[in-house]
């Protein structure tokens, strides 16, 4: 399974803190990220405010449903960073091998599509499954 993750009001936070507080909440986010899945899980972070999430043992949609609400829940949270209180969201797309794609450029470009498509339905994450 692997998961798309955008953050919401990511711009906001540098345009109104600063970039230094934009770079503690991305450390930040990727700690809580990373606390939320599984030792097996990978987190990584593409760039900006785009990570990925690659979950080798979930093997349906719904479970990847799941984890995504999951991480959504848990990124929702407020962060308390360099004295201010920082709200933030995300969008997730979830896409699983093999119903979407053999590679790692095809995985990814669904995910992405899943995401965008996540994000103009509130953040919600959902599946995108190729035909």
């Amino acid at each position: 399974m692997l998961m798309f993750v955008d953050l919401d009001r990511f711009k906001s936070v540098n345009d109104r803190y600063g970039h230094h507080v934009g770079d503690l909440l991305l450390i930040a986010v990727a700690s809580r990220m990373r606390a939320a899945m599984r030792s097996t899980d990978l987190v990584a972070r593409l760039g900006r405010d785009e990570f990925t999430v690659i979950a080798r043992h979930l093997v349906n949609p719904d479970q990847g449903l799941e984890v995504g609400e999951k991480l959504i829940a848990s990124l929702s949270r407020p962060f308390h960073l360099a004295n201010h209180t920082i709200l933030i969201g995300a969008s997730i797309g979830v896409v699983a091998c093999p119903a979407d794609g053999m590679d790692a450029a095809v995985l990814l470009q669904h995910a992405d599509a899943a995401m965008y498509s996540a994000k103009s339905a509130g953040g919600i994450a959902c599946v995108c499954q190729a035909t």
